[in-house]
């Protein structure tokens, strides 16, 4: 085939594109048929004082939603203090540059879903006149109509944190994979649970977290493709360049 006849580095890259597709086709043709989305946050919603419950608790706001997102905005800085002091600490320039790649990966995936986010149509489930608000609720690339205001709340804004750290996945899978799939675990776990918090509250459908996860793959893959640093490696006093990124 001529996927075969690749290098390792395209063909990597190009099966994640074919992974990005089967998602989308997923989430724009099969995901609405289910209205999954109504039935998962429906429970969370009290019909009779029309407001979500758990809107305002406690825990939720300034545990899960505050703390995680500050949580996460510790680990980008951090991410990026070694990145810019760590031959102090004895990091390689190669491991520098893998972090430096994963904190411009994390910004800009992040961009992406608050650009898109900012532009949406869509408005969060407690604004929707379903749960007591004053939206409408329009699937998903509908045109909006004339003289009706924007919901900006596609997609998940907060979940696209936790989901940003696959950033870590991307820049070290080759040169440190048991600490890269474990950061691609714990971004997929964090991302989810970040959304799920704002299920709970109202804030966002689970449709919003899956098209966050979605937009930051397909953000870290184009920088993956384009300027992901080379590998370089000492043997004596020669010098060999090795693509790590397959």
């Amino acid at each position: 085939m001529f996927i075969n006849k690749l290098s390792p580095f395209a063909t990597w890259h190009i099966k994640q594109v074919f992974y990005l597709i089967a998602c989308a086709v997923l989430l724009l043709w099969v995901y609405p048929k289910t209205n999954l989305d109504f039935d998962l946050i429906s429970p969370y919603y009290d019909v009779d004082n029309k407001i979500f419950s758990l809107k305002n608790d406690a825990f939720l706001t300034q545990v899960m939603h505050v703390g995680l997102r500050n949580f996460v905005i510790f680990i980008a800085l951090m991410t990026l203090f070694l990145a810019t002091f760590g031959h102090k600490l004895k990091l390689s320039a190669l491991v520098r540059r893998q972090l430096i790649w994963s904190f411009a990966g994390m910004m800009l995936s992040t961009l992406a879903v608050s650009i898109l986010k900012s532009q949406s149509m869509h408005a969060c489930p407690w604004d929707l006149i379903q749960f007591g608000g004053n939206f409408p609720f329009y699937p998903l690339f509908a045109n909006l109509p004339k003289g009706e205001m924007a919901g900006h709340c596609w997609p998940g804004g907060h979940a696209s944190g936790g989901f940003a750290l696959m950033a870590f996945f991307f820049a070290f899978r080759r040169t440190h994979p048991i600490f890269a799939y474990v950061s691609l675990v714990i971004s997929l776990m964090l991302g989810f649970v970040m959304g799920w918090t704002q299920m709970l509250r109202g804030a966002h459908f689970l449709s919003h977290s899956l098209w966050s996860a979605w937009v930051v793959w397909l953000v870290l893959l184009i920088l993956s493709a384009c300027c992901m640093p080379n590998l370089v490696i000492k043997k004596q006093t020669e010098y060999r360049s090795l693509d790590f990124t397959y």
